[in-house]
């Protein structure tokens, strides 16, 4: 039994955006699902400077990428893409 909770716990921490929960009802019964869920916060706390939204040549919206200030000349570049989980860092820059 020890060695299928490490299992699970393992796998639902591997899984990335995937989380694995149990539902407990009145009575005893539970259930166990597996459901999606993705942190779409963006990085950090301030607004970007600048939010630029991208569509395929159809004009569907495909995603968002903004450009933070950093501090000391750095900026930064995150995208949120619809088929991804979450900001993802894109590139980073000096001036």
């Amino acid at each position: 039994m020890k060695r299928l909770f490490a299992v699970v716990l393992l796998a639902i921490l591997a899984s990335g955006c995937e989380n694995f929960y149990v539902v407990q009802y009145p009575g005893g019964g539970h259930s166990h699902s597996a459901g999606s869920f993705c942190d779409d916060t963006e990085p950090y706390y301030e607004p970007a400077e600048e939010y630029f939204v991208y569509e395929d040549h159809l004009g569907y919206y495909e995603g968002e990428c903004g450009v933070w200030y950093v501090g000391h000349g750095h900026w930064e570049e995150w995208c949120n893409w619809q088929d991804t989980c979450g900001w993802e860092f894109v590139d980073e820059w000096y001036y």
